[in-house]
């Protein structure tokens, strides 16, 4: 979860460090967000929380916006397995309470 927000100076360090498929997917990602009403200014709820009436409502979200555009899901798709291929991905343990890089993951 976002513990703080970012400045636009933040934001534009990150983008610049961004390869060229990585900022497509990062503005295709940008640009779903965007679309999506905000409802408040409350925190996101910790997923691994939520109720499944809450998950339930999220995949609703996630379907309308997947219904509305495939194309631009496919793309999405084909850079990110595009990023695992040429390891620009982090595995992650989802076996506790929180979500972690591997690398992080006590051996």
């Amino acid at each position: 979860m976002l513990q703080t927000i970012p400045t636009r100076d933040d934001i534009i360090a990150l983008i610049t460090r961004l390869n060229a498929a990585q900022l497509a997917l990062w503005y295709d990602i940008g640009k779903t967000i965007a679309a999506r009403p905000i409802a408040d200014a409350a925190p996101a709820p910790d997923f691994l929380q939520a109720t499944a009436e809450e998950l339930a409502a999220e995949d609703a979200l996630w379907d309308a916006a997947i219904q509305s555009n495939p194309a631009q899901l496919a793309r999405m798709a084909d850079r990110a397995l595009e990023a695992y291929r040429n390891g620009q991905t982090t595995a992650i343990d989802d076996t506790g309470d929180e979500l972690r890089p591997i690398h992080e993951v006590a051996s």
